[in-house]
């Protein structure tokens, strides 16, 4: 196994795990009575997830495209996670500081994972 495919498979693994425990914590709280607040960190939860199964296509077609995906997905990973503490948890700004904080740095990783197994590979460097 390369690097490539190594980073590639991690990164398909990560935005799977995601991808999945946003769809069951939004269905946990699904019939439950939510306020505004609530229904939109839902609503990213959702919106995450349906990015990371595009991302998960993408990776494994290569296409350039996903780069788009993949941000777009980093960026509501990372808003959801600031919001939860706020909406959920009844915890105050700094709370959703450090939940930010530590979204945005999964959703780095997942970008160091993901982004060099998009790049073109050079046909004269292989041979």
């Amino acid at each position: 196994m390369t690097a490539r495919t190594g980073n590639t498979l991690g990164a398909i693994l990560l935005l799977a795990l995601f991808a999945f425990l946003g769809v069951r914590s939004s269905l946990a709280v699904g019939g439950m009575d939510l306020t505004a607040g609530q229904r939109g960190v839902t609503l990213l939860q959702w919106w995450y997830a349906v990015l990371a199964a595009i991302a998960i296509v993408g990776l494994l077609a290569r296409h350039a495209g996903t780069r788009l995906v993949l941000l777009a997905w980093a960026a509501i990973f990372t808003t959801r996670n600031a919001l939860t503490p706020l909406y959920f948890g009844g915890k105050g700004a700094a709370f959703a500081v450090v939940g930010g904080a530590i979204g945005l740095a999964i959703a780095l990783g997942v970008l160091y994972l993901a982004l060099p197994t998009l790049r073109p590979t050079d046909p004269a460097s292989t041979s």
